[in-house]
């Protein structure tokens, strides 16, 4: 919707600066999960969901995302003869991105059904 809305550039800025907070949340979330999880015994699926949730995250905020981020700037300065190579490889890092935070969200809503199944007094 950012990039609808604001010229390429500008959403661009925008999306390096949501970003890093967003990953932030992310990290904090999985710790606050991971302290649930262990309080109330948890064990199986949800320990997988939990995993998958972290590893796509920590894979996206902390290698992908500032490896694009260099990317970025790499092409502010970049010749006509370098700009290809470099927005070739920032797509790849921009693909991998949209995976990886895909995989989360599934996950989490897995780890919510999950939960929602093991809260249901109806289910034996």
């Amino acid at each position: 919707m950012v990039f609808k809305t604001l010229e390429r550039e500008k959403a661009g800025e925008v999306v390096g600066i949501i970003f890093p907070r967003y990953y932030m949340i992310g990290y904090v979330c999985g710790v606050l999960i991971l302290l649930v999880l262990l309080l109330n015994g948890s064990a199986g699926l949800k320990w997988c969901a939990w995993g998958i949730m972290m590893l796509g995250t920590a894979s996206a905020g902390l290698g992908v995302n500032p490896r694009a981020k260099v990317l970025k700037e790499q092409l502010k300065d970049a010749t006509e003869t370098e700009k290809p190579d470099l927005e070739a490889r920032f797509k790849t890092l921009h693909s991998l991105s949209v995976k990886l935070n895909a995989a989360v969200l599934f996950a989490g809503l897995w780890l919510l059904w999950l939960t929602s199944v093991t809260l249901d007094p109806t289910n034996n």
